[in-house]
């Protein structure tokens, strides 16, 4: 249905959230194994096969076969899936896989699970990182499709609260002189750009604006969308980095509030006034009138978050 609506609305693009993220979800629903968040791939080969036991149910999941018949169907209707694997936050799911993956906080993790990252120290983790994303891009873009292969890896929202309170992290940060938190979440990115840029496929990665913060350094391969004009879109024009501009378009909060017109159909007006920069910087930044919706299938039978961009030349 999401693809049709896609298609009806002339959106190229179905950003798939593939980290399901519920809030307020009935606690008489969450066991051991159902969470509020979940890894919906199946991988083939070791050790991200084993991503797969974060999983909503130990049926609820898309494998290779899955991937393609999606990809496929958007493809038949003039539709991209590009799928989003987010790292290295939002990460609570991947603990079923090997508790060492993400840090150890439980207060906060309580709280919230999106508090809790990968852990980049433990010597496993980038494995299982590289491990996901070859095996997503195969799956949703295999060589048959002639797609250029697109990922999204988030990449922002990362909780150094949570790395402080895992014992084991804090200790090798205390006893390594020059080694920070910040350090980390840069090396890991480093590390990330790396490894995508020596894949034949030669897929274009996208990061959230967020992902700029922490003095994170990107190459002219990485793409960043951004939802406000701020600080670190400026910096991204400065540093060459392409862009998506979609600044605040939440179809699912559009409605009339502060400056907005009361009538549905004047917000909608009011809302694709975008400021794309000019200059050189239109070389840059693609987006205009770029719409985000995000949605939420609260029935567990079928969960996904979901995001699209319209036509952008």
């Amino acid at each position: 249905m999401r693809l049709h609506i896609s298609e009806y609305n002339s959106f190229q693009c179905l950003r798939f959230e593939l980290i399901f993220i519920q809030h307020n979800f009935p606690t008489e629903r969450i066991t051991s194994h159902i969470k509020p968040h979940s890894f919906p791939l199946a991988f083939q080969q070791k050790p991200q096969n084993r991503l797969v036991f974060g999983s909503w149910t130990p049926y609820h999941y898309y494998d290779k076969a899955d991937m393609l018949e999606l990809q496929q169907y958007a493809q038949m209707r003039g539709v991209v899936i590009v799928p989003e694997v987010r790292m290295p936050s939002h990460a609570f799911s991947w603990r079923h896989a090997d508790p060492k993956l993400v840090a150890d906080c439980p207060a906060l993790a309580a709280q919230n699970p999106n508090n809790v990252p990968l852990n980049p120290l433990y010597e496993r983790t980038m494995d299982y990182v590289k491990g996901a994303i070859s095996e997503t891009i195969q799956g949703f873009f295999p060589s048959s499709l002639s797609i250029r292969p697109y990922i999204h890896l988030g990449g922002h929202a990362v909780n150094f609260e949570c790395m402080k309170q895992d014992r084991a992290i804090s200790n090798i940060i205390l006893n390594s002189p020059g080694l920070t938190y910040e350090k980390i979440w840069r090396d890991f990115h480093q590390n990330i750009q790396t490894y995508v840029d020596q894949l034949k496929s030669s897929p274009i990665v996208i990061f959230d604006e967020g992902a700029l913060l922490n003095d994170n350094v990107f190459n002219k391969n990485i793409t960043l969308v951004h939802f406000t004009i701020s600080t670190q879109k400026q910096k991204a024009n400065q540093n060459q980095i392409k862009q998506i501009h979609s600044s605040g378009l939440d179809l699912g909060l559009m409605h009339p509030n502060g400056g907005h017109h009361y009538f549905w159909q004047d917000t909608w007006m009011d809302l694709q006034r975008q400021d794309i920069q000019q200059g050189s910087e239109n070389n840059l930044t693609i987006g205009g009138g770029c719409f985000q919706t995000s949605f939420s299938q609260r029935s567990y039978e079928n969960i996904f978050l979901k995001c699209s961009f319209d036509r952008s030349n």
